[in-house]
């Protein structure tokens, strides 16, 4: 009696899935995920990078606009109260600084306030680093010194980056006095005016 011999191999389709599966991906299947992560990436690096962006938009209006109010804050109160303006620009030392580059610092606007003991309060340029300077407001009252500094990233060089001017003249009543600054990397300038309560009728 002959005997059946069954077979013990796996199915040919099997074999056929096991060998697929084994194979990896194709060809085919890799371009189309490429495909569709390039769809879903491109539109996502596009918002982050819009995103960083208006960030750093933000930060730079952030800045210019705290370092004007704190000059409207300042400015307008010293020059109202302001005896005199200075024509050139002078230092606690009551030592006029010399025209041109100089030292580190460039006094811009100094005036002396009214009073038994007058303070001078003084607007200064100072650089920052290399890149950028500083505007700063310093007091000298009965030998003390104090600096606040206002607006930062003042471009440079700080020999022309800020300027005031006067209406008319500096120490006529009711004169206008402005103080203003050119900030880096094109955030723009900051402007403050401020009107002369004490001064000569002209």
């Amino acid at each position: 009696m002959s005997t059946a011999h069954m077979s013990t191999g796996s199915p040919r389709g099997l074999d056929d899935r096991r060998a697929r599966g084994q194979g990896g991906f194709t060809l085919m299947e890799v371009l189309i995920t490429v495909a569709i992560s390039s769809v879903i990436m491109i539109p996502l690096l596009a918002w982050m990078m819009l995103g960083y962006r208006s960030q750093v938009e933000i930060t730079r209006n952030s800045s210019r606009t705290a370092g004007r109010n704190l000059l409207a804050s300042y400015l307008p109160r010293d020059v109202g109260s302001a005896a005199a303006i200075d024509g050139v620009p002078t230092d606690c030392s009551v030592v006029p600084v010399p025209p041109g580059p100089g030292g580190a610092d460039r006094m811009v606007l100094s005036m002396v306030a009214a009073g038994v003991n007058p303070r001078r309060t003084v607007y200064l340029v100072r650089p920052a680093d290399s890149t950028s300077a500083v505007l700063i407001r310093r007091t000298c009252d009965n030998g003390v010194v104090d600096d606040i500094q206002l607006v930062e990233d003042v471009a440079l060089p700080i020999s022309g980056s800020v300027t005031a001017s006067c209406e008319s003249s500096c120490n006529a009543r009711f004169g206008r006095v402005t103080l203003a600054a050119n900030l880096t990397e094109g955030r723009g300038s900051v402007s403050v005016t401020a009107s002369r309560r004490i001064g000569a009728d002209q």
